[in-house]
């Protein structure tokens, strides 16, 4: 039997229309379960705004509108068009029976790397979009994962994966309907359009990738995971203007659905439902007075209580799109709050040490110049070839070089495998895996850099996360280095960008987490060797030369 389908208010969106100039091609009819209800099509540029991503831009791409809601509809086929240069699939993919869409491809796995097989119908990855039931299933989250042409662990030319062993997961039905989102296929003299709201498709098709878009109410822009941080992008004739109903409704939906989908969290967390977490809070986000939306929205985000749920951006229809949304400490729950206690204290100690207003030097030397000790704060692009520049400059008699992630918050994962690179010269050997559908992979990673031969150690504390904490992993696992002092506070998944139909953005946890032989890295790495005082240098002396 169907299920009993959520009923969302809509708004007129006429006037607004009309304020925009947007060009009204006209309205048509709908399926069996559609009778009755008025689709507005317009048509509004899609601009590029990457260089580094192959997208044409576009000058008229179709959006619609339902009953004169401000919710923004858009045509599977139109959408795919749109960014197919990013995608491993097109059109020419894609089957149409009546009330279901199906996508198959067979994902590439790296660049350089076929699938094990790639006639092998097992490992042909699909999604179904299901109209009738407003559902969407994915033979696996290997769909998602390998969708995009630049996924978000792309190799590099020093980086290369020489293997991969993969596990597929069992088959996932992310329920729409539950979370108020309606499917709807529009039926013209000429085709059928099967409409599906802009931000699902937005949230289903460039997941996993490195290409975004964004819809302003004036254009839809494409580009990298910070596009929605562009002035050109939030600047809009929208700027300033109340916050329709049906849009506050959505974002929460879109924001929910992403947490309990298309994130780790959910299982790291053990919460059955974020959407039932959150229903509470949906009063307030829904009446909020349109100059508060957005911090109130920011509020809801640190309610999630994970260190990668972050960079609150304001949305299109903010006075002030382009001012920060900063946060405050009450607003902390009690994962972000210790950890921002924590860090502020160990920093505090960490900079007493020296002259308490300057980092230290970057190398410092110990125990007669035997011991070299490496500070690194972030994981950047350079940092690798700035590490490299510190060993090349060490004296000849040093034998032990610790590498100091204590005070490192993340960064770049790509660095990570650079840096030990520089460690060892045998394979890297790392595996991650997927919760939601029990999928996981094994890579094996060569780095073409000649590695040091020295007896390494890595440094770390609570305050030490998320690439941080994925390096302090692999070097553990691969026996590259002991890990000393306390510790790590975890952070294994990547960033994923989230885009709502608000135009509020933000960061999450993505899907797929890096895990040791032991389980999961999410909420840390524990140390080989415990220290008392992490940055009392005797007892690092004392550490490093017991027996």
């Amino acid at each position: 039997m169907k299920h009993q389908k959520k009923v969302v208010k809509n708004f007129i969106l006429a006037c607004v229309l009309g304020t925009i100039c947007l060009t009204i091609l006209g309205c048509s009819n709908t399926d069996e379960k559609h009778q009755g209800l008025v689709i507005t099509t317009i048509e509004v540029p899609f601009i590029n705004c990457e260089d580094d991503f192959d997208i044409d831009d576009m000058d008229a791409v179709e959006l619609q509108f339902i009953n004169n809601g401000a919710v923004p509809y858009i045509d599977v086929t139109t959408y795919i068009d749109m960014i197919d240069a990013m995608l491993h699939y097109d059109v020419s993919d894609m089957v149409i029976d009546e009330q279901r869409i199906t996508i198959e491809y067979n994902p590439v796995v790296y660049q350089t790397l076929n699938p094990p097989d790639a006639e092998d119908p097992n490992y042909r990855q699909s999604m179904i979009i299901d109209f009738e039931e407003d559902t969407v299933t994915v033979s696996s989250y290997l769909f998602f994962m390998y969708q995009g042409i630049e996924h978000v662990a792309s190799e590099t030319d020093i980086i290369q994966i020489t293997d991969v062993a993969i596990t597929e997961g069992k088959s996932v039905e992310i329920p729409f309907y539950e979370y108020g989102f309606d499917f709807i296929i529009e039926e013209t003299d000429t085709e059928q359009n099967y409409l599906i709201p802009f931000h699902v498709a937005s949230l289903l098709f460039n997941y996993s990738t490195l290409f975004k878009t964004y819809y302003n109410g004036d254009e839809i822009y494409g580009g990298g995971l910070c596009i929605y941080r562009e002035e050109v992008v939030r600047s809009s004739s929208f700027n300033g203007l109340d916050i329709p109903d049906d849009i506050r409704l959505a974002s929460f939906d879109v924001f929910t659905i992403a947490l309990d989908y298309f994130s780790s969290m959910k299982q790291a967390r053990q919460i059955e439902s974020y959407r039932d977490l959150f229903m509470k809070q949906l009063p307030t986000i829904r009446y909020a007075d349109s100059d508060d939306y957005y911090m109130e929205f920011t509020k809801l985000l640190y309610q999630v209580d994970d260190l990668h749920a972050d960079l609150p951006a304001a949305g299109y229809y903010s006075s002030a799109p382009l001012e920060a949304l900063p946060p405050f400490p009450s607003w902390y729950r009690p994962i972000r709050k210790a950890y921002y206690n924590t860090a502020g204290t160990y920093r505090s100690t960490f900079f007493s040490l020296f002259d308490g207003t300057s980092f230290p030097p970057t190398v410092r030397l110990l125990d007669e110049e035997r011991i070299a000790v490496i500070h690194i704060y972030q994981f950047t692009e350079t940092m690798p070839d700035e590490f490299k520049t510190y060993i090349d400059n060490l004296p000849p008699t040093v034998e032990h070089v610790v590498i100091d992630l204590s005070m490192n918050g993340g960064g770049n994962v790509n660095a990570i495998f650079h840096l030990l690179g520089y460690m060892t010269d045998q394979p890297i050997v790392y595996n991650n895996g997927i919760a939601i559908d029990g999928s996981s992979r094994t890579f094996t990673i060569e780095v073409e850099e000649d590695a040091y031969d020295y007896d390494w150690y890595i440094l770390t504390s609570p305050v030490t996360f998320s690439a941080a904490n994925i390096a302090t992993l692999l070097a553990q696992e691969n026996g590259i280095a002991t890990i000393i002092g306390e510790s790590s506070s975890g952070g294994a998944s990547p960033i994923e960008s989230i885009l709502l139909p608000c135009g509020f953005s933000h960061t999450i946890s993505g899907n797929y987490t890096f895990y040791s032989t032991s389980g999961t890295a999410e909420l840390g790495v524990p140390v080989d060797i415990e220290m008392l005082n992490l940055w009392d240098d005797n007892e690092l002396i004392d550490l490093i030369n017991q027996p």
